[in-house]
């Protein structure tokens, strides 16, 4: 790995927590707010790049920067193979917050998106089932997700494809 690469790594990961540290303080200071709306805007996020990455691999979509062309290409996703259960189906998601992340999945490899996801599970279930500060569970989860620690997956679970 060169060291352009480490460094541009090193700057990513500063602008991802300078951000997810300013969304934190929102929450602390705006009453509306709150760690586990945080958190649920966050599984939303990662759950519709993950559903991106899948329509990708599958060859339903093409990365695409015209929103028009975009929601053309959704339009002819068969919708018989996928899920008719809507928690699951990609094409129930609002089109133009599905383009919105279409750039940033490119970001992300898909054993990347999965991991996300399971440490943002254990973290809701961590915020539900315990008595531990909200905001520092939460915290704690994102650097783990930005951090990319050793273990790929959170007990060591892999992507099954």
């Amino acid at each position: 790995m060169g060291l352009v690469t480490i460094r541009l790594g090193i700057v990513t990961g500063r602008l991802v927590m300078q951000r997810l540290d300013e969304e934190l303080w929102e929450v602390k200071l705006d009453p509306r707010k709150s760690e586990i709306g945080l958190l649920y805007g966050l599984i939303t996020k990662v759950r519709a790049m993950i559903f991106l990455k899948e329509m990708l691999r599958e060859g339903w979509i093409k990365q695409e920067m015209d929103y028009s062309r975009f929601k053309a290409q959704l339009e002819r996703v068969p919708a018989g193979q996928l899920p008719e259960d809507k928690r699951f189906n990609p094409l129930a998601m609002n089109a133009y917050v599905l383009f919105k992340a279409l750039p940033q999945a490119r970001r992300y490899s898909i054993d990347e998106l999965v991991r996300a996801m399971s440490l943002l599970l254990e973290c809701n279930q961590r915020l539900i089932f315990s008595s531990l500060d909200e905001s520092l569970v939460l915290q704690q989860t994102l650097v783990q997700i930005v951090r990319g620690d050793s273990e790929p997956f959170p007990n060591n679970q892999k992507v099954v494809r």
